[in-house]
């Protein structure tokens, strides 16, 4: 029997600590909220990134939920369809769904699954629990809504850094716990029980540049994280959950100099059962079946305008060719629904170089593509062992991708 874990509370720090996390978090709230203000009126989305529908459920009236349906679906056919619940990021205190809107519309189309992406109340007017209550109740609306063509035998969650936290969370609570077959989490925070500081002191790539984490990290503990708080709360901090309060299903994408990175892939060789990965093993290797490259983080807010950005260099390794096996049964399991057995962990860190001002889509493209391509049937690229081979096909067809989104865009 697994010995209890020990509560940290969080700890109350000086009042000019404090008073400066108020102010620069509030500054960046207000910036944040301008900068997306001028998106829409200068910049605004292309209408095929748009979702098919929105609602607002009673259980959280104040929160829009956006509903995307695959361009392959017939309504007359009634057919049942995956569903995918997607949670945004943004330090649990910026943004809110819409942010997502090109990934979830790219995302339903090239999958054929029903995405439906979640809003919830931010820091630090509503600190820990509220956004984890508020994702969890909304889901439970949307899988109880009859109007909604949901496989409820086939249903994951993911999210990106902030939402990738709440999405370990909400698979946790009563009533969502083992409905929930898999998760998708992008560079997530999964452990509150280590100050900023440590976890940039431990940051393995010391050399890269400077996380952009660095400071704001202080600012979004101080409004997410109360007072008095068990820092070791497992819906807090899913480091802290036992498997059997996750999904079966985990995959798990880490950004290479991402101060969050250590943290995540600990946690998924926890998962894994390979917590005696250390050192320059766990380092080179992380995990069987893991394709890692140089990156900093990613985010999906242009993902639709992909091609107006620089260049970005795809300097991708393949350590094994069980690294598209273990994606292969992964995105079947998404796809076609969990059908038992032995539970699955992946760890990849896969995504490029980019300098600030740039956004790395090519994870995004690599799973996308690896479920439109139909890699939960039969393997269309041949990879062997210290080989490109068919990843390369993948990023060669990134450059297809432009020609299809400008396709779609214009449908």
């Amino acid at each position: 029997m697994a010995k209890p874990i020990p509560p940290l509370p969080k700890e109350r720090l000086s009042l000019s600590h404090r008073l400066n996390c108020f102010l620069q978090l509030w500054l960046l709230k207000s910036l944040a909220a301008l900068y997306f203000l001028y998106l829409r009126l200068f910049n605004p989305p292309q209408p095929g990134t748009q979702p098919t529908l929105t609602k607002r459920y009673a259980c959280r009236p104040t929160l829009e939920t956006r509903i995307f349906y695959p361009r392959s679906y017939n309504p007359a056919q009634r057919q049942l369809l995956p569903l995918y619940l997607n949670i945004h990021g943004g330090g649990f205190a910026l943004c809110d769904a819409s942010v997502d809107d090109s990934f979830c519309s790219a995302w339903a189309n090239r999958t054929g699954m029903l995405v439906v992406s979640l809003n919830y109340r931010k820091a630090p007017l509503h600190p820990f629990p509220t956004a984890s209550f508020d994702v969890a109740e909304v889901a439970k609306c949307v899988l109880a809504d009859e109007s909604l063509p949901i496989d409820h035998s086939r249903i994951a969650i993911g999210g990106f850094s902030a939402g990738g936290n709440l999405a370990l969370s909400v698979s946790q609570f009563p009533g969502l716990k083992g409905l929930i077959k898999a998760a998708v989490i992008y560079y997530p925070i999964v452990d509150f029980s280590h100050p900023p500081n440590e976890k940039l002191d431990s940051r393995p790539y010391k050399g890269g540049p400077d996380d952009t984490l660095k400071k704001t990290s202080w600012w979004l503990d101080w409004g997410y994280v109360s007072v008095g708080q068990n820092r070791r709360d497992p819906l807090l901090s899913p480091v802290y959950a036992g498997s059997d309060e996750l999904p079966q299903w985990i995959y798990m994408i880490g950004a290479q100099w991402d101060m969050l990175r250590l943290e995540a892939q600990q946690m998924i060789h926890g998962l894994a059962g390979l917590e005696d990965r250390v050192g320059v093993e766990q380092e080179k290797d992380f995990e069987v079946g893991t394709v890692p490259t140089y990156c900093v983080y990613a985010a999906t807010i242009h993902f639709d305008q992909r091609e107006k950005h620089t260049e970005v260099s795809y300097d991708l390794i393949v350590l094994d060719d069980s690294a598209l096996s273990g994606t292969r049964d992964f995105l079947s399991v998404i796809r076609n629904g969990a059908t038992g057995g032995q539970d699955g962990t992946s760890w990849v860190c896969f995504l490029s170089s980019t300098g600030e001002k740039e956004f790395a889509a090519a994870f995004f493209q690599f799973i996308g593509r690896g479920l439109a391509q139909g890699w939960f049937s039969s393997h269309p690229y041949e990879v062997r062992k210290g080989e490109l081979g068919g990843i390369e096909g993948v990023l060669k067809d990134l450059e297809a991708d432009k020609a299809w989104m400008t396709t779609y865009q214009a449908s």
